[in-house]
């Protein structure tokens, strides 16, 4: 099985420097078009599906590159989304400064710990992936979560390719 991994178009809070982690944001027309451009390269690529995280800014770059590139979308689930940052989501570099000072990552309250994310990561590519879709290939608008988990129980090297 192939698996594409593909972070959801630019928001306004990518452009303001917040943190969205599990928060619902929407996509900038800015990261619709990202998407669609993205589905246009696509299209006529041999992928199978589309799986992406409930949120709706993945939900709707999923959308539009399965519109575009005429790759169905196969479902959503909310084990694909964001870790959740707690009392990080919604602020900025300078609030969270202020608020927790240089060691804001280890002292604000409310974070999903990296354990969780890689067990919740790892059942659902397990289960999903890994296990419903043998010789095919998947493109994901997911987070770190499904991509690191479902690499690293498999053994593949994971690449970042950038447009």
């Amino acid at each position: 099985m192939i698996l594409g991994f593909v972070r959801h178009g630019t928001t306004e809070w990518n452009k303001a420097g917040r943190m969205q982690g599990q928060l619902d944001t929407d996509l900038t027309d800015e990261g619709r078009e990202q998407a669609a451009r993205l589905g246009k390269a696509l299209r006529g690529t041999p992928w199978t599906g589309i799986v992406s995280s409930d949120l709706r800014r993945a939900r709707e770059t999923a959308e539009l590159i399965a519109a575009h590139a005429g790759i169905p979308l196969l479902t959503t689930d909310a084990r694909l989304r964001e870790k959740s940052f707690g009392e990080l989501e919604g602020t900025t570099v300078a609030e969270r400064l202020e608020r927790w000072g240089e060691n804001w990552r280890a002292l604000a309250p409310g974070q999903e710990s990296d354990e969780a994310v890689w067990r919740v990561g790892s059942i659902f590519t397990s289960t999903l992936f890994c296990g419903n879709m043998p010789g095919g290939s998947c493109l994901s608008s997911p987070t770190a979560r499904s991509s690191a988990a479902c690499c690293n129980s498999k053994g593949w090297s994971r690449r970042t390719i950038r447009s």
